[in-house]
């Protein structure tokens, strides 16, 4: 099994240098993903040569909701790109900026499908739905033909909202697996790592399988969910109880919400709760040095809460979570997606 990035440093400069000279632009701020930051000096290094100024910005990035328009302002940038992820259709962003998509080429053997393709087949499945994160979109076909071959009905569903692209999930919209929930008995997710598919199942509740096909791992992600569920209700009872909130904001342009800000201050004035409000625009485990906090709440990405929550000594839930527990209404728990 073979995979590699599409990342031809030739190409991606050829493509950078003609927006620029498209959008008649001489210094632009250019955005890569973790995976790519061995590149930064060569390929600023290459568009100098071009004569436009690139600016590579190595500073962590979550994907398309995390486009810093006021830094490439700062530096006197008249244009922002940005490599690895799909621009996100509801994001309006007050500068100007260009997306160049990155996939993962994987060459996955038919004996790993059918393998999968047994699996699902054993778990009394017939009918399946396929996800999976923009690297590995290109798989989405090749891998629904395979599993036809072997009996199964295969459905990829119509995305909505911030995801793009039919088939593709985000960390915060699952809409592609809803739009084909009644169709389906279980999903596939492919490509790597298990937030993604976890949070298709904490949205839909419906067996989720996380399929690798680069190591060809298969993995049944139900009892993560289940766990996280666990944690989710725990940290809500706890901030039922609590007196001490600390709300914290972040200015990233796809994960700051102003409405939900406002209700929930107006939630924990409403039940008399204390409560500050907290800007951080990385949020992570400084939080722990604060003191006289019972419970953080999140206003921003959702990930935050659900994936990395055993950074923190504290709970912390979501904006919508703080409602619930204020009024102990825990059974009413859903997954929170972004707009």
């Amino acid at each position: 099994m073979e995979s590699k990035m599409l990342v031809d440093l030739d190409e991606i400069t050829k493509r950078i240098i003609k927006i620029c000279n498209k959008k008649s632009s001489r210094r632009c701020f250019i955005q890569v993903p973790e995976g790519l930051t061995h590149l930064a000096h060569e390929l600023s290094r290459r568009i100098i040569m071009e004569g436009v100024e690139g600016i590579v910005s190595v500073d962590p990035c979550f994907g398309a909701c995390d486009i810093p328009y006021w830094k490439a302002k700062e530096l006197g940038c008249d244009l922002i790109i940005h490599i690895g992820h799909a621009p996100m259709p509801t994001i309006k962003i007050p500068f100007d900026v260009e997306f160049i998509e990155v996939f993962y080429e994987v060459k996955v053997r038919e004996d790993l499908i059918e393998e999968l393709s047994k699996k699902i087949l054993s778990m009394g499945f017939k009918s399946v739905g396929l996800v999976t994160t923009v690297q590995y979109l290109k798989l989405l076909a090749y891998v629904r033909t395979l599993l036809e071959k072997h009996g199964l009905k295969v459905f990829i569903g119509k995305s909505s909202g911030r995801a793009l692209y039919d088939g593709q999930v985000l960390g915060c919209n699952v809409s592609s697996a809803k739009s084909i929930s009644e169709k389906v008995d279980a999903y596939i997710f492919i490509g790597d790592g298990t937030f993604h598919p976890v949070a298709v199942y904490l949205a839909i509740g419906k067996p989720v399988l996380a399929f690798n096909p680069i190591t060809g791992e298969i993995k049944d992600v139900r009892d993560l969910g289940e766990r996280v569920l666990r944690v989710r209700l725990a940290h809500m009872m706890k901030a039922s109880e609590a007196r001490s909130f600390s709300v914290v904001v972040t200015s990233k342009v796809g994960q700051y919400n102003e409405e939900l800000l406002r209700t929930v201050v107006n939630a924990l004035k409403k039940f008399n709760r204390e409560y500050s409000i907290i800007h951080l625009e990385n949020i992570g485990e400084v939080l722990n040095y604060m003191k006289n906090v019972d419970v953080f709440v999140i206003i921003g990405c959702p990930r935050i809460v659900y994936d990395d929550y055993l950074k923190f000594k504290r709970p912390i839930i979501t904006g919508t979570e703080l409602l619930l527990s204020l009024s102990r209404k825990f059974k009413d728990w859903k997954f929170m997606e972004m707009p």
